[in-house]
């Protein structure tokens, strides 16, 4: 966790997040200027919980984004690949069991 994240603030994230999948919004949706999805962005906030939740939600830890997702602005860059750059170990594990879930059924 974050220098200054408190619990309250992470469920508050989650919890807003529930809220907009519950009321329909698209699991796999992405910010168009850089092509970051909403999985992207948890993991590059090292959001964990929020993270597990779009996972059960069904959002793709394959997608990748198109426009380039770090400052650099390279294309390429994946949740996995946020994640890895931030330094998040629980994160690298929650998106890699998932797709080595996924890929070997």
């Amino acid at each position: 966790m974050q220098l200054g994240r408190s619990p309250e603030d992470e469920r508050t994230w989650t919890d807003k997040l529930d809220a907009w999948l519950k009321a329909g919004g698209d699991v796999d949706a992405f910010e168009p200027s850089m092509g970051r999805t909403l999985l992207m962005f948890a993991a590059q906030e090292n959001r964990p919980g929020a993270v597990r939740l779009l996972l059960a939600a069904g959002a793709s830890p394959d997608i990748i984004a198109v426009h380039g997702s770090l400052q650099t602005t390279r294309p390429g860059c994946s949740a996995l690949v946020l994640a890895g750059a931030n330094g998040s170990a629980t994160i690298v594990e929650l998106l890699l069991e998932v797709c080595i879930f996924v890929h070997h059924m």
